[in-house]
């Protein structure tokens, strides 16, 4: 068996955009659960959920990021880099190649398919941009966090 450490912590979730925000959150015994915000939110007949809301991801990347990365890959690029910054790692030489990035999703990139069928379904559109597909890869959070922090190791992605 192999030793695995867990050095920090990281979410963006309903409650909060941080560790410590959820946490205060949960102090409180406020509850992430409300009405659903978004387009054509009025056509389901259940508009209640866990929803994170007021996350601004133009001030955390820059345009050519924000062409590349579906908004669940931007919760995981922020949430990988609270809990590295929590762990005062430095990922160079051997421990970035023996570091690696273990993630689950059910889902990938769901806003990169909705948008992509509303504009050939909805706006008559005959085909959509290039990057649809590494946007939308259940492995592609997984792969931009590796990259950025330039962890080596093995990295995947359980779906």
């Amino acid at each position: 068996m192999r030793r695995v450490v867990i050095t920090g912590a990281g979410t963006i979730n309903a409650l909060g955009q941080s560790v410590s925000a959820t946490l205060e959150a949960m102090r409180e015994g406020r509850c992430g659960i409300g009405p659903l915000e978004f387009r054509d939110v009025e056509r389901l007949s259940i508009q209640i959920g866990g929803q994170v809301k007021g996350f601004e991801a133009e001030g955390l990347f820059n345009r050519q990021q924000m062409t590349l990365y579906d908004r669940f890959t931007q919760f995981t690029l922020c949430a990988a880099k609270e809990a590295i910054a929590q762990s005062g790692l430095e990922f160079i030489g051997e421990l970035a190649a023996r570091s690696g990035v273990v993630l689950g999703t059910a889902g990938g990139g769901v806003s990169t398919w909705d948008d992509n069928y509303r504009s050939v379904y909805e706006d008559g559109k005959n085909r959509v941009h290039p990057f649809v597909v590494p946007k939308l890869m259940n492995n592609a959070a997984c792969s931009h966090v590796s990259m950025e922090h330039n962890l080596k190791g093995p990295s995947f992605t359980v779906s």
